[in-house]
């Protein structure tokens, strides 16, 4: 080749990579100034659908109520100490009212009997999901359950998309195990602390009585007795729930988010954060479906799907490592789900109906297919390849041809996603994006042993137990939908980048 041909095609290089870049800041740019247009033009047809305003109410008083009973608490854990230091200190913090072998035999059961409930349904992310699901459609008083649910959904299908045909284009093989790593870990340190303390509420409704005693042999924090205390004598659901989301994001802090190791797999360059944010990976995603459609998704494919009634309601975490943004994070969550019967009853119709299978063609089968990526654009972008589906299930309808790779034809970059609210149905199903199965994308793995510790050492955590607020619920259908678009533009990118 002549050194002209060479330069030329350099130059065309070099060019498509410029235009690529100019629509992938000018997507960015759009979305932010459509997300501002569109909060402002629609508030008024969403406040027509849902009130706004709406509170989960914890007031001065009831701070006040419970602020002594944690300081007891607290009183008894410095009691415990002796002068061996913090560390044995924080070990002893955990240490049970009633010694293990001073339990009588019941106690001894029902303890026995949680752990290993506990233990089969920390078996994976779907596992630990239908488990959310199952105790609170059994104990509805217990809101955390459903938040816990809602938002494991979003765990799974985080999974998932490491395993799809756009972040395997982006992401190196040993970046995703260490992503994998860390969601997983999450999910299960959770499920593993929380899922023992609905377990026992459970059993002191059969028995009659509070066994909340019973907590710390499970691990759980000194924080949580007086809450539970409390909620036995009250039935105050806010309360209850809203220390659970504290509980839950402290204990995830040391053993996670401050986890160094962890850490460095998932994130090597500080700057993925930064594209995290701008991408706005960090969503969580709650589908609404209205009463209308609850009969239509059964068995659920792109074809029978009511795809314009899918709403999306959520919110974007932008700091992940800020435990305060976390808790308040959760708090809006919980408002989200809770604050209005309504939407409350919408995003419970497609729990119900629609089980968690970790693919997003759970809530979108005309933009996801549950098939996984093909094998040989796998092995081309360094990814690893999922295992095949084992299962036909209820989406059979949905599987269909696997994506094509984004560099054969611009045709892709006009996919499924370019119609801007992610509702089309008629759209091609090879043009769909592959979100496999979690059982097709991950094999299970266990826990291990947990560090123990309790995070509780001073009061400091009653600031956080305040009102869950949201001033109106917030449909990011359309943000949604350009957080894909833009990943589709990031990973042709980076092909473009390395020819």
């Amino acid at each position: 080749m002549s050194r002209t041909s060479q330069k030329a095609v350099t130059e065309s290089k070099w060019v498509r990579r410029a235009a690529l870049l100019f629509v992938l800041v000018r997507s960015i740019y759009r979305t932010l100034g459509n997300v501002v247009l569109r909060n402002s033009s629609q508030h008024s047809l969403r406040s027509k659908l849902f009130p706004s305003g709406k509170e989960m109410e914890i007031s001065n008083l009831d701070r006040r109520i419970i602020r002594k009973p944690l300081a007891d608490q607290l009183t008894i854990s410095a009691s415990l100490t002796d002068a061996e230091g913090a560390e044995s200190r924080a070990l002893l913090q955990t240490s049970p009212a009633i010694p293990f072998d001073r339990l009588t035999a019941e106690e001894l059961q029902w303890v026995e009997t949680i752990r290993e409930h506990t233990e089969t349904a920390n078996r994976n992310n779907l596992t630990r999901t239908q488990a959310y699901l199952d105790i609170y459609l059994k104990h509805p008083e217990l809101h955390w359950a459903f938040l816990a649910h809602m938002v494991s959904r979003n765990g799974g299908w985080n999974m998932t998309d490491l395993r799809g045909d756009l972040l395997s284009r982006l992401l190196d093989k040993e970046q995703i195990e260490a992503l994998f790593a860390l969601l997983e870990k999450a999910n299960a340190l959770i499920f593993q602390d929380a899922y023992p303390q609905l377990l026992l509420y459970a059993e002191s409704k059969r028995q009659g009585k509070p066994l909340f005693a019973l907590l710390p042999h499970f691990g759980v924090s000194r924080f949580m007795l007086p809450l539970w205390e409390q909620f036995w004598k009250e039935g105050h659901e806010p309360l209850l729930a809203i220390g659970l989301i504290i509980n839950e994001q402290q204990y995830i802090q040391r053993r996670v988010v401050e986890n160094k190791e962890l850490q460095s797999k998932a994130y090597p360059h500080s700057w993925e954060r930064i594209m995290q944010a701008a991408l706005q990976l960090n969503q969580i995603v709650f589908p609404w479906l209205p009463e209308s459609a609850k009969e239509t998704l059964r068995p659920l494919s792109a074809a029978n799907h009511p795809a314009p009634t899918t709403q999306l309601f959520g919110r974007v975490l932008e700091n992940f490592s800020d435990l305060q943004e976390r808790i308040e994070f959760g708090k809006q969550l919980y408002a989200l789900l809770f604050a209005d019967p309504a939407r409350h009853r919408g995003f419970l119709r497609f729990a119900q109906a629609v089980p968690h299978s970790g693919s997003r063609a759970d809530y979108w089968p005309h933009v996801f297919t549950a098939a996984p990526a093909h094998a040989a654009d796998a092995q081309a972008r360094g990814a690893v390849r999922p295992a095949e589906p084992q299962h036909a299930g209820a989406q059979a309808g949905a599987h269909a041809a696997e994506p094509t790779r984004a560099a054969q034809a611009g045709a892709q970059q006009r996919s499924s996603l370019a119609a801007g609210d992610g509702r089309d149905a008629a759209h091609a199903a090879a043009q769909r994006h592959a979100s496999p199965a979690l059982g097709d994308a991950w094999p299970d793995r266990t826990l291990g042993e947990v560090e123990r510790y309790d995070w509780f050492g001073d009061l400091s955590a009653i600031a956080y137990l305040t009102t869950a607020k949201l001033a109106e619920p917030v449909d990011i259908t359309r943000e949604h939908s350009a957080c894909w678009r833009k990943l589709e533009l990031a990973a042709a990118a980076r092909e473009l980048a390395a020819e």
